[in-house]
């Protein structure tokens, strides 16, 4: 949840930089409001530009980095009583070559059942709405425990505050995600109230691990002697050029799964990940990771007003989801499509440097909040409410976009037929434009499924027997599933939202899809999803996009269709 505070004059403008906390005293002003249902208190707060923690890697138990230029390196030893060793010399290779000691963190799981605007809670026209629904809560699920993250961003030289803080009201604990996932389902089944299950760290994990620092062959003069260092807990490392890290983990859980090496600029640090082994962050500037994720998400060679609206939208979603993400963890964003694709200072481009640079500052708004201005890479001629995706509240900037160049009235919620139609035969769109879509298989798709294979799919989560059918019992607006029964040899079982309906059938291109049961030559039951787009389908289709830059669309343009109810406004 989002908002803008206005202010008179620049004298309101200070705050401390409180960044790396999300707990402080409460004010008075909350007082009597935070006493009702025990709020936690965040006065968290930041300036702009920011510095970000994007977590590289994680879940290993080895890591290799070479640095050819000039650099400053501390490694923190586990004990207390030793000393931290320093090192700054030019030209390093760094190797993790083994861990000593493991312990993973302590991880509970709570239901998050609502979700609001941190200060909305605390406001005269809305605390009693809040207290209300909170009161409801707590008669049907008992007594709620409380979350607050994110923070209030201030603008360098910006006339107005944003409030990224966060509020969650949740059920819990619970010892295991997947007993807290069903706590959900049920919550959805009984109740109708979309709930998700939410990490908490109590007690944080360690990885003591041994790390060998030897110089390069070409450091000359400048080289140090190699040294072989035990008992470490954390290595902080900064470069005067770029770091690269060998062996890289990319698309974890996704067809493009690969290793590589990558480099990169900023800081790094070496820790323990919440499995007691081995992550390692790169803290970066704001305006240098735009510049990388940028080029991640986005194709070469595509049309400048797109690669701008991507530049805004990445900018946005930043912003929006600052110090909202992984909060049980010691960063602010993977490097994953979960959050943003960062794929290192490799992928850089000139056209999506000048797209960073010509858009500094902006912004996408909707009703005096920024908007989290996600996207896909191709939506298939109509986009999805977010609410109907993600167990999130309505947000009238992320709702179904008819994506027709034909303005077609496109209604798949409820009419089968009409959506079968749509994807056989699809209506004119910006996703289809040529040359905006560089695989016809993302704008419309096909995947069939023998007996035997549909079975081996489902077992890795449900002991059902033999699948005899897929019932389709919930679609979006945009006749996008987002919930199935399968009836099997020995039970049913429900499940929701599009992502793990994706995941099920083997990450499906998207879950805007049709399906039918046939036979075979051979008399082998199948199963054929037909289907259209790639991705959730929420926000900015990034074909699209393309489609409406070579139509002469302006980057302003593109996010305003997208994005509903909006307005562009630079920060600075």
């Amino acid at each position: 949840m989002l908002e803008l505070i206005y202010k008179p004059s620049s004298a309101f403008m200070v705050f401390m930089c409180l960044i790396s906390f999300h707990f402080f005293p409460v004010s008075a002003l909350a007082a009597d409001v935070a006493a009702a249902f025990s709020f936690p208190p965040n006065d968290s707060a930041a300036k702009l530009p920011l510095n970000i923690d994007v977590c590289l890697i994680d879940n290993f138990k080895t890591a290799e980095i070479v640095v050819k230029g000039g650099f400053t390196m501390t490694a923190f030893p586990a004990s207390p009583e030793k000393k931290p060793f320093r090192l700054s010399a030019s030209g390093m290779r760094l190797a993790v070559d083994r861990i000593t000691e493991s312990k993973p963190a302590v991880v509970k799981y709570y239901a998050i059942l609502k979700t609001f605007s941190y200060s909305h809670a605390f406001r005269d026209d809305k605390k009693a709405g809040v207290i209300e629904t909170l009161s409801e809560f707590s008669a049907k699920f008992g007594r709620l425990d409380f979350f607050t993250y994110g923070c209030v961003l201030s603008p360098a030289n910006g006339a107005f505050d944003i409030d990224v803080r966060t509020l969650f009201a949740a059920s819990g604990p619970f010892e295991t995600e997947k007993e807290c996932r069903a706590f959900c389902d049920g919550v959805r089944e009984k109740h109708k109230t979309p709930a998700f299950a939410h990490p908490v760290r109590e007690k944080r994990p360690v990885c003591v691990f041994s790390v060998i620092a030897e110089p390069l062959a070409h450091a000359g003069a400048a080289a140090f002697k190699a040294a072989s260092l035990e008992d470490i807990a954390r290595i902080e490392l900064s470069a005067s050029n770029e770091i690269l890290v060998k062996n890289m983990e990319f698309g974890r859980g996704d067809s493009w799964h690969n290793f590589k090496d990558a480099r990169y600029v900023g800081s790094l640090k070496i820790s323990a990940d919440n499995a007691g082994l081995i992550q390692m962050v790169n803290n970066i500037s704001f305006d240098e990771l735009l510049k990388v994720v940028v080029p991640s998400e986005i194709e070469p060679r595509s049309p400048y007003q797109a690669v701008c609206a991507q530049a805004v939208a990445a900018r946005s979603e930043v912003l929006a989801k600052f110090r909202t993400r992984h909060t049980e963890s010691d960063y602010d964003f993977c490097s994953g499509t979960h959050c943003q694709a960062y794929g290192g200072i490799a992928n850089r481009r000139e056209d999506s440097d000048r797209a960073v640079e010509e858009t500094s500052g902006k912004i996408v708004f909707s009703n005096g909040h920024i908007v989290d201005t996600v996207y896909h890479a191709n939506c298939g001629g109509v986009t999805e409410d977010s609410n109907k995706i993600w167990s999130a509240p309505f947000d009238p900037a992320l709702v179904k976009i008819n994506d027709s160049t034909a303005e077609a009235a496109l209604e798949l919620e409820t009419d089968e037929a009409a959506l079968r139609a749509f994807i056989l035969k699809p209506p004119p769109s910006y996703c289809s434009v040529p040359g905006a879509c560089a695989n016809p298989d993302k704008f419309r798709w096909k995947r069939e499924f023998g007996q035997k294979e549909i079975d081996e799919m489902i077992k890795k989560q449900f002991d059902i027997g033999r699948l005899e059918t897929i019932e389709i019992i919930g679609r979006g607006r945009s006749g996008r599933v987002i919930s199935i029964e399968l009836k099997g040899s020995k039970k049913s079982e429900k499940v929701y939202k599009e992502l793990p309906i994706r995941k099920l059938f083997g990450m499906l291109r998207s879950s805007l899809f049709t399906l039918a049961t046939g036979v075979n030559g051979a008399g082998e039951k199948r199963f054929v999803f037909r289907g259209a787009g790639w991705g959730h389908g929420v926000g900015m289709c990034q074909d699209g996009a393309k489609g409406m830059a070579i139509l002469g669309r302006t980057f302003e343009e593109i996010l305003l269709h997208y994005y509903s109810n909006s307005k562009i406004l630079n920060f600075n």
